[in-house]
């Protein structure tokens, strides 16, 4: 799971910490597009291994949240170099304001072969809407993002990863097929949401290829401090968490 990334010519625009965390520099993530190529990696959509018996050994679905202007003017380029598809999921209410993608940018990139999802229309945390709420920021999504394409969209992101039972459901009751949040494990299928692994400014080549060859230890790690950091959240609350969290990167 990627969000953002930047080079001297092209400023993220990061406000603070947090978001800072997420960004990348576009070398670093040309190198890890070019560990996966020289590795013999191949990717795939979620639609697609949705649709297989058996997934080829080497797949990895990657991922892009938010619907930041450097998916299309830096991303985009990187992934058409090595013949990858990726996955996009747009903030539908961020679309055409200052470092976020245009409407023609998001066509180009359906255009390219990269797959289009919702991430809700205000980013916020759908787990802290009553169902009514969280309802109507799934259905405003996709009706824009469907507007855009001209076809369905069935696949949603869940904003900064919260999701609960109840999202879930509310979702799928309103035809959406592929679901995903931000647990740090490898995708099953037995599992009707999707995890995925995030990848921050500090992931070091060596930690890429732990995440990407699926190392145990690495894993383990990464889950107990899912774990941890779940706790914290319910203790005390998202917006206190976000605030402590955004302190404690300083």
């Amino acid at each position: 799971m990627y969000h953002a990334l930047e080079d001297t010519d092209h400023p993220a625009g990061a406000k603070d910490t947090g978001e800072q965390r997420y960004v990348l520099q576009t070398e670093q993530f040309g190198e890890q597009m070019s560990y996966l190529y020289r590795n013999g990696y191949r990717t795939y959509s979620l639609e697609e291994l949705s649709e297989m018996e058996t997934w080829p050994e080497k797949a990895v679905v990657l991922t892009f949240d938010d619907g930041h202007v450097s998916n299309y003017n830096l991303a985009l380029s990187i992934l058409q170099q090595y013949g990858f598809k990726a996955h996009f999921f747009i903030t539908t209410g961020w679309i055409g304001t200052p470092y976020y993608l245009s409407l023609m940018q998001i066509k180009a990139l359906h255009y390219a072969g990269m797959e289009i999802g919702s991430h809700g229309v205000t980013h916020r945390f759908l787990t802290n809407l009553t169902a009514t709420a969280a309802e109507q920021e799934l259905l405003d999504s996709m009706k824009c993002l469907a507007s855009i394409l001209e076809q369905p969209v069935t696949s949603f992101s869940a904003p900064g990863g919260r999701l609960s039972r109840v999202v879930a459901d509310i979702a799928r009751k309103n035809s959406y097929q592929i679901i995903c949040n931000s647990e740090p494990i490898l995708l099953k299928k037995s599992r009707d949401v999707v995890p995925r692994i995030a990848l921050t400014k500090n992931c070091s080549m060596q930690t890429f290829a732990k995440t990407i060859s699926a190392d145990t230890a690495y894993f383990k790690k990464q889950q107990t401090k899912n774990v941890l950091l779940s706790v914290a959240k319910k203790i005390l609350g998202n917006d206190r968490y976000i605030a402590i969290r955004n302190i404690l990167l300083k």
